[in-house]
C-alpha cells in the first residue's frame, strides 16, 4: 500500500515538473521583456525622446573660436557647401568687331593733299591692290617716271620683291604697257602704304612744274577703318611732252622710304 502512494506521488511530480519548468521559463522571459521596455520608458511611464527613430545626416562640422585678449579674432571652419568663397572679378571683354577697328581721322589729316603751285596736266591712272611683304610694310614710295618697256620690265621685276603682285595684272601692265604706248607717253609709277585696308586710293591730280611732276592723291575714308595694313601700286599715265626735261616730284604721304628690293 506504501508503495503504491510512492509510485503515486513519483508519477504526479513526474507530470508537473515539465509545466512548472515552462512556467518559469515564461515568467522570466515575460521579466526580461518587462525590464526592457522600462529601460526606455521615463520614470513617470512615458517614453523616452531617445527611443524616436531619428534621421540620418551628414555631419558637417561648424567651428568657431574667438579670442578676446588682446584683440578679437573670430575663425570660422565649414564644410558646407554654401562656404563664403571670394566674389570674382569684373572681367572686361572687347567684342570681336572693335578688334578689328580704328579710327582713321589723324590719318585722314596727314594725307591731305598739298597746294601746288603749278599746271593741272591730263592723265589716266591704274591703281592695284599689292599686298606689301616684310621689308614694304606701311611705307610708301617716291615715283619714278617710265619712259621704255626695258625699263617697265625691270620695274616691275624690283617691286614683286616687295608687294605681292597678282600675275594678271602684271600680264596686263606689260600687254598694255607696250612700245607702242611708249611712242607718245610715259608713265609715273609708285606705292602707297597704309595702316588700313578699307581706305579707297585713287589720283586726285597731276600738276606740273618747271622742273617736276607731282601726283596728288585723293583717299576715301570709311567711318571706321579696318586695322590691317595695305598696298596699292598706281601707274599713272601722262603725256610724254607734258614730262620732257621734268622728273617725278617726291611723295608727300607719311613714311616715305626706299626699300632694298633683291632682284
Amino acid at each position: 500500500m506504501k508503495t503504491n502512494r510512492f509510485r503515486l506521488k513519483s508519477r504526479t511530480i513526474r507530470q508537473i515538473l515539465p509545466v512548472l519548468i515552462a512556467t518559469s521559463l515564461f515568467l522570466t522571459i515575460v521579466f526580461v521583456a518587462s525590464c526592457d521596455q522600462a529601460g526606455s520608458l521615463n520614470p513617470d511611464g512615458s517614453e523616452s525622446p531617445a527611443s524616436e527613430s531619428m534621421p540620418m545626416t551628414s555631419p558637417t562640422s561648424e567651428l568657431t573660436t574667438t579670442t578676446t585678449e588682446p584683440a578679437t579674432i573670430t575663425t570660422t571652419f565649414t564644410t558646407k557647401n554654401d562656404a563664403v568663397t571670394e566674389p570674382p572679378l569684373p572681367v572686361t571683354t572687347t567684342p570681336a568687331d572693335e578688334l578689328w577697328e580704328q579710327d582713321l581721322s589723324e590719318l585722314m589729316n596727314a594725307l591731305r593733299p598739298p597746294i601746288v603751285p603749278g599746271n593741272s596736266i591730263p592723265f589716266d591712272a591704274r591703281i592695284l591692290r599689292t599686298p606689301p611683304r616684310e621689308c614694304t610694310v606701311g611705307i610708301s614710295t617716291n615715283p619714278v617716271i617710265i619712259s621704255n618697256v626695258d625699263q617697265l620690265t625691270v620695274h616691275l621685276s624690283k617691286a614683286q620683291n616687295g608687294w605681292y603682285f597678282n600675275d594678271t595684272d602684271v600680264d596686263n601692265l606689260l600687254d598694255v604697257y607696250n612700245r607702242e604706248f611708249f611712242r607718245k607717253n610715259v608713265l609715273i609709277a609708285g606705292a602707297v602704304g597704309l595702316n588700313s585696308g578699307s581706305i579707297q586710293v585713287d589720283i586726285k591730280d597731276v600738276i606740273q612744274t618747271d622742273e617736276h611732276l607731282t601726283v596728288l592723291f585723293n583717299f576715301t575714308f570709311p567711318e571706321l577703318g579696318t586695322c590691317d595694313m595695305m598696298s596699292w601700286y598706281y601707274f599713272v599715265e601722262v603725256s610724254a611732252n607734258d614730262a620732257a626735261g621734268r622728273t617725278a616730284a617726291n611723295s608727300y604721304l607719311p613714311n616715305v622710304e626706299s626699300p632694298t628690293l633683291a632682284y
